[in-house]
């Protein structure tokens, strides 16, 4: 099976203009770091290919110098307010035929790689359409007119005993060839699994990108990787909490150890 990685992006960003290149206190721009990761993917075979989508060959400037990352050129009407991610991705997948499809963003800077390899796993053995890597939330939920979504006012419950939630990290997003064609990226037997704390950071505002440039410089002062952080904080209950799979994909029978391996 063919798997291929894109990283769809442009150069100017209407809510914060010029994040993707825009440095942390190390120097590398935001792009490099997943770039880096898509590098490592290839490297350990995990993808065959993977791209940068971008309207400007400028972005080929914010490279590391060596990567096996290519740049495919995408037309400049994608980069518009009106264009939809399906767009894109359609768009992508018309021009580089493959089996399995690991959509990554560059403003989510901590995604592993490991994350990624699980997420073509549980697709390339037949377990489920797509993968989407999550955040759980296990908390107190209203609407906007103030009402109780999730419990009871009359009855509040533990945190810990109310349903749990699945908000995408928009991080990492992986679909077979079968959605590409008729354009989705999640099919009808979908795969949520939990990502560890540290991928779930996802940079849309200038506060954002401030708080994951002072995790990055917390983590280079204790020469720490975000790859020991997916790693060391794996067990809760006898699950794993990097990866874990949901009731919806009860055809699992590999443990993540597995999928993984």
């Amino acid at each position: 099976m063919k798997k291929v990685a894109y990283m769809p992006i442009k150069l100017n960003n209407e809510r914060m203009p010029g994040k993707n290149i825009k440095a942390f206190d190390n120097g590398y721009p935001l792009v490099q770091y997943v770039l880096r990761t898509l590098d490592d993917c290839i490297t350990e075979r995990i993808i065959d290919e993977a791209y940068c989508f971008c309207s400007s060959v400028e972005i080929q400037r914010y490279f590391p110098q060596e990567t096996r990352v290519k740049f495919l050129l995408r037309d400049t009407s994608l980069d518009s307010a009106e264009a939809a991610s399906n767009d894109i991705m359609k768009r992508f997948c018309k021009q580089i035929p493959a089996d399995i499809y690991a959509l990554i963003h560059a403003t989510c800077p901590f995604t592993s790689k490991d994350a990624i390899k699980y997420a073509i796993n549980l697709i390339e053995r037949g377990i489920s359409d797509s993968a989407i890597a999550c955040k759980k939330t296990q908390s107190f939920l209203f609407n906007r007119d103030g009402k109780a979504l999730n419990f009871d006012v009359l009855k509040i419950p533990r945190t810990q005993d109310l349903d749990a939630l699945f908000e995408p990290t928009t991080g990492l997003w992986a679909f077979n060839k079968d959605l590409a064609e008729i354009g989705r990226t999640i099919g009808d037997k979908p795969a949520l699994f939990e990502a560890a704390p540290i991928e779930t950071v996802d940079i849309d505002y200038e506060e954002d990108f401030m708080m994951a440039n002072i995790i990055w410089n917390g983590m280079r002062t204790l020469n720490i990787s975000p790859a020991s952080l997916c790693q060391k904080i794996t067990r809760r209950g006898g699950g794993d909490k990097c990866f874990l799979t949901f009731s919806f994909t009860s055809s699992l029978r590999q443990s993540p150890e597995e999928l993984c391996a």
